[in-house]
């Protein structure tokens, strides 16, 4: 085929032979109509807005489903949407039955589980979401540990330079782990 034959093919393919106003009324406005009624579509496959709050849209996602969760985290998201939750910086640790001096119940007689948080501060059944680097995770406190603990968050050891090894916090949280961890982290932590 030569370049004036592929030219014409072309042309009819694309109609632009059509004087301007054909070409604009059927080259271009279906396009339009098709890529509104697109928008319509994809509008509606996402009916619900999502909060601002970065804590409420994490419940909100959990809640309509756009996660798997169990039970009892659906009831502290629910909870976490009733309530304003208290924002503290944590120094996050873990802790497993693994570790000398723990074992598979925890302080208030519960069974350890992916639930379970270790606070000082904080009355048993309190909820804690914890902002880790990989996502919020959500636990309830149903273990203590040491009392020093809080003291260690706020005062941070120093490096054989004078440095700080870590942030100062103004708490600490020990999340249950079924392994041995030894990640911590100073992250915010909402308590409701």
């Amino acid at each position: 085929m030569s370049r004036k034959e592929m030219v014409t093919v072309l042309r009819r393919r694309i109609r632009i032979d059509l004087p301007f106003w054909e070409f604009i009324v059927w080259g271009i406005v279906p396009w339009l109509l098709s890529g509104f009624c697109l928008g319509l579509l994809v509008s509606n496959a996402y009916p619900a807005e999502l909060p601002d709050d970065p804590v409420q849209r994490i419940a909100t996602k959990v809640l309509r489903g756009d996660c798997p969760s169990e039970q009892w985290q659906r009831q502290g998201y629910e909870k976490l949407l009733r309530v304003t939750p208290t924002e503290y910086q944590a120094w996050i640790t873990n802790y497993s039955h693994t570790d000398p001096g723990c074992n598979r119940v925890t302080a208030s007689g519960r069974k350890v589980s992916q639930r379970v948080a270790a606070m000082i501060d904080q009355p048993w059944a309190t909820w804690v979401l914890i902002d880790l680097p990989e996502g919020y995770e959500l636990r309830q406190v149903f273990d203590t540990g040491s009392r020093r603990n809080i003291w260690r968050a706020q005062n941070p050891p120093r490096d054989k330079h004078g440095g700080l090894v870590r942030l100062p916090a103004e708490t600490w949280v020990d999340r249950y782990l079924p392994y041995r961890s030894f990640d911590s982290w100073v992250r915010p932590i909402h308590i409701f």
